[in-house]
């Protein structure tokens, strides 16, 4: 009878969700009958619940019995335990068909990486047992997303959006990849509607406001990633601060949010970026969610820090733990070796390195080929002999025009051309073709928002650095013909560029420049942020620059003048010999003293001096006391020298002594 009252008060209890209290029951039921399979089961799930996970597979581990009974509550220990590939050869071996028991091993697929058998499995669970749960449509999408399917996941969303309501999960999923796909516009829509969905589900359960903003603290870390790669660096930098002021509990959330903020800040706190990346590496250890691109992306990092720090011992102990847990065949294992080298001053060997991993690269358009490529010109360029910058040339040639027509490549390609062949008509082909190209891609991809304001942006950019380097190299015709560009679409520069066109054009044509000043905006009202004296002694500066440089090109210039010219020049160079200050009633003739530059009290003289005043007083002190003299005058000399004798017994204190 006392079991079936407990058992009316366990079904109650766990009704109601009270699971401590369930636990107590279970307990209390166990030792009436520590073999009822019902309170088992109960306590069992009872601390799955109570998130004692370990506690229950401990349980399950001292009776090893109860694992036949309840084999889906002991894999989903393993699971939570972090034995993910036992769980999964455990529920491979007792065939569980069950909606819990696919879910569970559609989330251990996800787990191990294994996307497509996670979306094989999820796409079964919904055949065999016809379930369209949100939580399996969130798992389906994430699964779909992490396989590069961006597409058919969007597809599915749109298909369930109204039966599946306000998932924020869905929309950060789909935004996430997105952004693997260089979908910035989108990406930022789907991921600021995460964001208001997650607010608005949090104030709709009751969630107070800190649980909110934790919630909300794993969006908000993809969304400074999205501003760190569309160039956004200080709204990227601030809200990753903001992000690790509030110290999140998940650790790949801290990991994400450090190692971005390590990257940002680099170079300029190099020793605290490299202090939280080791906390980061040794945090994510025990961590099983963490992907395998993102453990060898923090890897990678911490080595590139240690090696900007000069711990090339520890470098190559990071390097070797990179070699255990990747491929050996790894362009970034390659580049990272290929660096220790080159700060050890082998170049050859570092260009043989990478030569080896290029030729085992089979994808030319895949983009570890290019940065591969790029790097092996960085390390001819190093060299700096006209063998090794004709190389570089040739690669950057030879790589695929997005690469090729990059403003930085471009402009690597027009120096190099120029160090080895001088001004050539060459140098204006190359640009010509770069301005097509990004000409071409502003026109053709309509629909992607992103690459045609980048194809602009890289268009006018190359037409001013174009402008700058033909005036250089004194090629006038060159700088004339695309300033002409510019003038033709002045309307379309933003007011930096403008600036910058106007300061290079300014020098070679004032009266063009004076036209494009009167296109500038005028300033704003509040003129506080500028600073007018500095502004004013810029024009300055920069005349004193120009001055600098003809003296020195003047330099160069072989000397035509005449010989007296020349000495007229050096005689009024000379400055005039100032006459030297001397003490007064100085004396030429009488060697000075030595000893003129010490304190006056450590010279020879006045110590001498000081001795024979202290003797003369000593002296009258002992005359007077033995005349018998009996005046006031006496008795207090004789009363001085006794308590100055008394004084002198003492160990002097440390500090400066003073004179007697």
């Amino acid at each position: 009878m006392a079991t079936a009252t407990l058992f009316v008060e366990l079904e109650n209890q766990i009704h109601s969700s009270d699971f401590e209290q369930a636990l107590l029951t279970t307990q209390k039921i166990l030792q009436i009958n520590s073999e009822d399979k019902e309170a088992l089961h109960c306590k069992i799930v009872s601390l799955i619940k109570l998130n004692k996970s370990e506690e229950a597979l401990t349980f399950f581990e001292s009776q090893k019995q109860l694992i036949q009974f309840f084999p889906y509550e002991y894999c989903y220990c393993l699971y939570r335990n972090k034995k993910i590939k036992e769980a999964l050869i455990f529920l491979d071996s007792q065939n569980l068909n069950s909606s819990s028991s696919l879910l569970l091993k559609a989330q251990i697929f996800f787990r191990l990486e294994q996307y497509e058998q996670s979306i094989e499995t999820c796409e079964q669970l919904e055949k065999i047992h016809q379930i369209s749960s949100p939580e399996l449509t969130t798992n389906l999408i994430a699964a779909l997303v992490n396989c590069g399917k961006v597409k058919e996941a969007k597809q599915l969303f749109e298909k369930q959006k109204d039966l599946i309501g306000p998932f924020y999960e869905i929309d950060y999923n789909i935004g996430c990849g997105l952004l693997t796909e260089k979908n910035y516009v989108e990406a930022e829509k789907y991921l600021n509607s995460a964001l208001e969905i997650c607010q608005k589900n949090g104030e709709n359960d009751e969630l107070s406001t800190e649980e909110i903003e934790t919630e909300k603290l794993i969006i908000q870390a993809q969304l400074a990633c999205l501003y760190q790669l569309t160039n956004r660096i200080p709204q990227a930098s601030e809200l990753f601060k903001k992000i690790y002021k509030k110290n999140p509990s998940d650790s790949i959330i801290a990991a994400v949010v450090g190692n971005n903020i390590a990257t940002l800040q680099s170079n300029q706190n190099l020793a605290n970026s490299l202090k939280k990346m080791k906390k980061i590496i040794i945090n994510l250890q025990s961590e099983t969610r963490i992907t395998k691109k993102q453990k060898e992306t923090l890897l990678k990092n911490y080595a590139i820090l240690l090696l900007q720090s000069k711990k090339f011992e520890e470098f190559k102990e990071e390097i070797q733990k990179f070699e255990n847990q990747f491929e050996k065949n790894n362009s970034c294992l390659a580049i990272l070796n290929a660096s220790l080298l080159i700060k050890e001053s082998n170049y050859d060997q570092a260009i043989k390195l990478i030569e080896d991993q290029i030729s085992s690269q089979s994808n030319i358009e895949n983009l570890d080929f290019a940065r591969l490529q790029l790097y092996i010109c960085q390390i001819y360029l190093m060299k700096n002999t006209n063998e090794s910058l004709t190389k570089a040339f040739n690669i950057l040639s030879n790589s695929n025009n997005f690469v090729k027509n990059l403003p930085f490549i471009l402009s690597a390609r027009l120096a190099i051309n120029y160090q080895i062949n001088g001004s050539n008509k060459s140098l204006v082909i190359e640009v010509d073709n770069a301005l097509t190209f990004w000409k071409e891609q502003s026109e053709n991809n309509q629909s992607d928002i992103f690459l045609i304001n980048q194809a602009k942006e890289f268009y006018f950019e190359i037409l001013i650095k174009s402008i700058e380097f033909f005036r250089k190299i004194k090629d006038f015709e060159a700088a004339t013909q695309f300033s002409v560009r510019v003038l033709e679409n002045k309307n379309k520069l933003n007011q930096s560029q403008l600036c910058s066109l106007i300061l290079i054009i300014s020098k070679s044509a004032p009266t063009t420049a004076e036209q494009l000043v009167k296109h500038l905006s005028k300033p704003s009202e509040s003129t506080e942020k500028f600073n007018l004296d500095q502004l004013e002694n810029f024009t300055q500066f920069e005349e004193k620059k120009i001055k600098t440089l003809s003296k020195a090109t003047k330099q160069l210039e072989p000397s035509v003048e005449s010989n007296k010219d020349i000495q007229l020049k050096k005689d009024k160079k000379k400055k005039k010999k100032k006459n030297k200050r001397l003490p007064k009633n100085f004396n030429p003739n009488k060697t000075p003293d030595p000893e003129r530059w010490l304190p006056k009290q450590e010279r020879t003289l006045y110590k001498r001096k000081m001795k024979k005043l202290q003797q003369a007083k000593v002296n009258s002190n002992k005359k007077s006391i033995t005349t018998g003299n009996t005046n006031t005058n006496t008795i207090q000399a004789a009363t001085e020298g006794k308590t100055t004798s008394a004084k002198s017994k003492i160990p002097p204190k440390a500090g400066k002594r003073k004179r007697s």
